[in-house]
């Protein structure tokens, strides 16, 4: 069993804690979440996956929309940006 942490661990657990605020204050937004901290919202995902790349080079970090539930995948970065 491994002591590290799962990537994305922490933002997930954030976004979670946060997301019923974020709904009020960014409907239908797309936060970028670096470890505890909201880094900024957007109207599309590639826009916030664009910053994240930009501000975080290839470091893990979290961009979703903030009317999603934890466990829904709607995309993929490494796909879109065809990384993989």
């Amino acid at each position: 069993m491994t002591d590290e942490p799962k990537v994305l661990e922490v933002e997930l657990n954030y976004f979670r804690d946060n997301r019923e605020e974020w709904v009020k204050l960014h409907p239908n937004k797309y936060v970028l979440v670096k470890g505890e901290k909201l880094i900024d919202t957007f109207n599309k995902p590639e826009d916030g996956v664009d910053e994240g790349a930009r501000l975080f080079g290839n470091q893990p970090f979290l961009v979703r929309n903030v009317n999603d539930a934890i466990g829904t995948v709607n995309f993929v970065p490494v796909l879109s940006l065809g990384l993989i």
